[in-house]
């Protein structure tokens, strides 16, 4: 399986995807690196000068082996995917789709599935028209920082939360519904809120 997946990559995996079952597009929420991935490559795709797509350290890497849902799970796909199933070294098995393995995640560490769902940004897989649903941005710079901060974290969890932060920051810069994100903001991450006061 290869190793350079960047997220155009994963997107088409997620059309395929989308054909096979358009209930497990509808009703999964794209967490971890597959999200931040997304993000920046929207930040890239945007050219905003003054929220640029962020850059990975020496030690990162902007491509991903892998794509992680919640709020699904493994079993409740696994026959309508049954052409797509592959086993790992300990012999259990997995999806994966073009290529991309596809991770099931019952719950973060911060944050929960069903009330995340009521959150979530949603981006349009234009060759697919298929909407995604993608863990908030917010979120998922609260959950890098705990997994951080908990000393759990990997070398690109700070990366995904560099794009999370600039992600939410050009989001409020360019939403329609500033008191809407404010608020989340302020639950989520209210550092970032923080940092916008201090500028």
């Amino acid at each position: 399986m290869s190793q350079k997946l960047d997220w155009l990559k994963i997107e088409k995996a997620l059309g395929v995807a989308a054909k096979i079952s358009p209930h497990f597009i509808r009703n999964c929420l794209v967490v971890g690196g597959g999200a931040s991935l997304l993000y920046n490559y929207h930040l890239k795709r945007n050219n905003d000068s003054s929220f640029p797509f962020v850059e990975p350290f020496s030690n990162q890497t902007s491509f991903s082996h892998d794509v992680d849902f919640t709020h699904v799970y493994f079993e409740d796909y696994e026959e309508a995917f049954k052409d797509h199933i592959k086993y790992g070294k300990n012999h259990r098995p997995f999806i994966e789709v073009e290529g991309v393995r596809f991770g099931f995640l019952q719950f973060g560490c911060t944050f929960e599935p069903e009330e995340e769902m009521k959150i979530a940004k949603q981006f349009l897989i234009e060759e697919n028209d298929v909407v995604l649903n993608v863990l908030h941005p917010a979120s998922l710079f609260r959950e890098k920082t705990y997994l951080i901060e908990k000393g759990r974290g990997k070398p690109n969890d700070e990366f995904h939360q560099r794009i999370a932060k600039q992600f939410c920051l050009w989001d409020l810069a360019t939403t329609n519904d500033k008191p809407v994100l404010m608020e989340i903001l302020k639950d989520k991450c209210p550092e970032i809120i923080k940092d916008i006061l201090l500028k």
